[in-house]
């Protein structure tokens, strides 16, 4: 993502919990990053890829967009 994730930890058994937690970090930033090249988003931008062929979670935060855009749909 480029940018710094703290994370506090006050349970000290609670270490080997991070990994599944940055894992799920890695997985949004492959999904919806503008920066990587890869990722849906800049995939769908280009029209490398079709919304309908999305994650099901690319196209529900798509969907909560536009439901949220003012005038939207009746533009």
């Amino acid at each position: 993502m480029g940018m710094p994730i703290v994370v506090d930890v006050r349970d000290i058994d609670a270490e080997g919990a991070l990994e599944p937690l940055f894992d799920w970090f890695r997985l949004v930033d492959r999904r919806f990053s503008t920066y990587r090249k890869d990722s849906e988003i800049s995939r769908l931008n280009r029209g490398e890829l079709e919304l309908a062929e999305a994650h099901a979670d690319v196209q529900e935060v798509l969907a909560r967009c536009d439901a949220l855009r003012p005038g939207f749909p009746s533009e």
